[in-house]
């Protein structure tokens, strides 16, 4: 137990300098050797194995687009130092028509697919505050016989195959969009998924999950349309570089498309 504290601690003894040291020394003493040797195996953090804040990215930065339907949305990714960063994921205030492609002019779905946004589909004075068409009907959709046009990301919160960001969301966009344009950028990709393309959102929507017990909505038709769509997402995820496409008739390939095929490009 220890001492009893004094009443008066004016009147306590204060420790010496001696005394503070001795029990220093009998505490070191009580260690084991290897408590007391230093551990060699120890080594400095080297500074490249800190994670790096990401350079800054701004106005004029190169652009990629990546929309996903399902979970309402909008990826803006900008490019810098050879590199794409996830400068903002903004929330699509609403679209149209159900998950698959669109195929027709009037049935008010939203596509799915490969697209390319030029300076000539900027539309700055839009009835939705900013837009700029997404370049539907690209060249596999004119492939595959579909038709409709018109197809935009804009303001506003209503949509008729389009999607919509709200004003203040499409200001921003539209603005990172022109941006890289005016700064150079021939086309900007924009890519639009019906949902995130793993394997098992695949296996669930066409009804090789559990939604095929209970009566869940079943996409069995897009299932070559969705691993197709899937080939050009993978490779996005594994290489950081959005993927050129071209349409070949059926399917699109990635990269060097052969001379049959056409190149996926704004107008």
């Amino acid at each position: 137990m220890p001492p009893p504290r004094p009443r008066d601690l004016s009147g306590a003894e204060a420790p010496t300098t001696q005394g503070l040291l001795d029990s220093a020394t009998q505490a070191a003493s009580s260690l084991t050797p290897g408590a007391r040797a230093p551990d060699t195996t120890l080594q400095p953090t080297q500074e490249e194995s800190f994670q790096q804040p990401p350079p800054k990215l701004g106005m004029g930065d190169p652009v990629f687009v990546r929309i996903f339907k399902q979970e309402g949305q909008l990826e803006l990714w900008l490019k810098k130092n050879g590199k794409y960063f996830l400068y903002k994921t903004f929330p699509i205030c609403k679209w149209s028509g159900r998950l698959g492609p669109k195929e027709k002019e009037a049935d008010y779905q939203s596509p799915e697919g490969f697209y390319s946004v030029s300076a000539r589909q900027l539309n700055p004075h839009s009835n939705y505050h900013r837009a700029f068409n997404v370049g539907y009907p690209n060249a596999f959709d004119k492939q595959n016989g579909r038709t409709g046009g018109l197809v935009m990301v804009h303001g506003a919160c209503k949509s008729v195959g389009c999607f919509a960001m709200t004003d203040r969301g499409i200001e921003e966009i539209y603005g990172f969009v022109e941006g890289a344009l005016r700064a150079g950028q021939r086309d900007i990709s924009v890519h639009i998924f019906p949902f995130r393309m793993t394997e098992a959102n695949i296996v669930k929507e066409t009804g090789g999950g559990w939604l095929a017990f209970v009566g869940g909505p079943n996409y069995t038709q897009w299932n070559n349309f969705w691993r197709n769509l899937k080939q050009g997402y993978d490779l996005f995820e594994q290489n950081g570089e959005p993927p050129v496409a071209f349409a070949c008739g059926d399917h699109y390939e990635f990269g060097n498309g052969p001379a049959s095929c056409k190149r996926v490009a704004g107008w």
